[in-house]
């Protein structure tokens, strides 16, 4: 994921998810290599991730919400979790970094779905309708 992702509000309950990592993006980027170096990239290797939410209202309001990083290619939903917090939206900005040193494959056929954030907001009857509570960076 590159950028930032305002979240609407009608998106903060359910089965939701942003991907973190971009087929597509990563052709881009192995585009810009000279095609003897490009040849040679079968597997990228995931370091660190540092997702961000920011909260789109006011320092204190209370609005407790889960995250979760998984690995959705696999089957079994205990065994995908990477990482699993709850944090607080009333606090203005959370930073969630995961040290994953992760290889991946770039002929996997679920690269997209390697790594992806689930979240949910906690709380019920919060915002009106077409209101962005957090973005996601």
């Amino acid at each position: 994921m590159i950028g930032e992702i305002a979240v609407p509000i009608d998106q903060t309950k359910g089965d939701f998810l942003i991907q973190v990592i971009n087929k597509e993006q990563i052709r881009k980027r192995l585009a810009k290599l000279r095609s003897e170096e490009r040849n040679k990239i079968a597997y990228i290797h995931i370091s660190t991730i540092q997702i961000i939410l920011k909260s789109t209202m006011k320092i204190g309001i209370d609005a407790p919400m889960e995250l979760e990083i998984h690995d959705d290619r696999l089957i079994s939903e205990e065994d995908s979790i990477i990482a699993k917090r709850t944090e607080n939206l009333g606090v203005g900005i959370i930073k969630f970094d995961i040290n994953l040193q992760q290889g991946l494959s770039l002929a996997d056929g679920n690269l997209d779905s390697s790594i992806i954030i689930k979240y949910e907001l906690k709380r019920e009857n919060f915002m009106k309708e077409n209101s962005k509570p957090f973005s996601v960076t």
